[in-house]
């Protein structure tokens, strides 16, 4: 997941080193006809929560709530691969 302040948060949704999905808006209240209806309603219940969405796409379950609604235990200057 990366989030951009123009774009919004992106991603690409992979399994088993499988890529199952990419350009995807986490979260984003998208619900075209290419959803199925529990994609819809993820997409409903996590509109906004890129972080929430994730995890529960992934079927990952933090061990409490900080990962979603904070604060950070630690922030993490990542590389910019854009010079």
């Amino acid at each position: 997941m990366a989030a951009n302040p123009k774009s919004g948060t992106r991603g690409i949704i992979a399994r088993d080193g499988a890529i199952e999905d990419s350009g995807t808006t986490f979260g984003g209240g998208d619900a075209g006809g290419h959803l199925t209806s529990e994609e819809i309603l993820a997409e409903y219940l996590y509109q906004g929560h890129a972080a929430a969405y994730c995890y529960a796409a992934t079927g990952l379950r933090p061990p409490d709530a900080r990962a979603v609604t904070g604060p950070p235990d630690t922030w993490i200057r990542l590389p910019n691969q854009y010079g």
